[in-house]
């Protein structure tokens, strides 16, 4: 089996996934799941014409981190909690720089926003005893919502990001086998072949 296969096939089983976990997020979570998703979903279709020739899942990831983003933008500012629209400044610009220029430091920036996410999301429902007393169900959904976003995002963009690099490297490895197989024309011709 070729890798194009190999990752059409991881692709499709992580579509199969990640629709059960949305469908039981809207289900459970409903509003707080769909101010994330739609904005995801737009923001994902809106990224293909403008950056061509990248794999699906990478436009997925994207616009999943981007979705994210612009829901804690929302909650930031309707919680007037400001310093919790830095981690959603880092999540932006690693989806950026991720769908622009997807390489090691950019892969490696972005799963450091991830998991900075994470991290201060938990230490924000869990440090403030008065935000959990007052709105226990919604600190939980809000928590829930983002862990399940981040894992969708950070698998779509990893399997993404492992898509490219192999056929970058495909790509190089076809122009380098071109470049054996072509005649050298640069060298003058002899008497006897004129």
């Amino acid at each position: 089996m070729n890798r194009r296969m190999m990752f059409l096939m991881i692709g499709i089983g992580l579509h199969c996934v990640a629709a059960g976990v949305l469908v039981l997020m809207l289900v459970k979570l409903t509003n707080m799941t769909a101010i994330c998703v739609i904005p995801a979903a737009l923001i994902g279709c809106a990224s293909v014409p403008a950056v061509r020739g990248r794999p699906v899942n990478l436009y997925v990831g994207f616009g999943l981190l981007m979705g994210l983003s612009f829901w804690m933008l929302l909650s930031a500012v309707n919680e007037r909690a400001f310093l919790a629209l830095f981690p959603m400044l880092l999540l932006a610009a690693g989806a950026v720089w991720l769908l622009q220029q997807p390489s090691w430091p950019s892969l490696i920036f972005t799963g450091v926003a991830i998991v900075l996410s994470l991290g201060l999301a938990m230490m924000m429902y869990h440090q403030d005893p008065d935000f959990l007393d007052s709105l226990p169900d919604r600190a939980r959904k809000s928590a829930l919502t983002s862990f399940g976003v981040l894992f969708l995002a950070a698998s779509y963009s990893g399997l993404g990001f492992a898509e490219n690099y192999f056929r970058e490297l495909d790509r190089s490895a076809r122009s380098r086998r071109r470049k054996r197989r072509r005649p050298r024309r640069d060298l003058p011709l002899d008497d006897e072949d004129v």
